[in-house]
């Protein structure tokens, strides 16, 4: 009963842990990375790119250029994340390393 108790309160644990993690991923700002200065002068450009294309009027564009601007958001996000480095595990990788804990001891 007591292993069930814990594997429980784990799983309500991680999953709201999931939601949290989401709303902070969704947050770049340049003070948010951890970089050094030239990083950080590149990731405030690709942060400026990101605004511009977001506010573009894109009803008059075709599917061509819509799509080379979906590639660029790709392109630069990919860059974002690259510069801010760091681990990511999944809830799923989370729960599953918990459960393995929980057994051994």
């Amino acid at each position: 009963m007591k292993h069930l108790i814990i594997a429980l309160s784990v799983v309500l644990m991680c999953t709201f842990q999931q939601s949290r993690a989401k709303v902070i991923d969704n947050v770049t700002t340049p003070a948010k990375l951890n970089v050094s200065v030239s990083d950080s002068i590149h990731a405030e450009q690709l942060l400026n790119r990101l605004e511009e294309i977001k506010t573009m009027d894109k009803s008059n564009l075709t599917s061509a250029e819509k799509r080379q601007l979906r590639k660029e958001v790709r392109t630069i996000r990919s860059e974002l994340r690259e510069i801010s480095g760091g681990v990511y595990l999944s809830a799923t990788a989370i729960i599953i390393i918990l459960l393995i804990l929980i057994l051994i001891l």
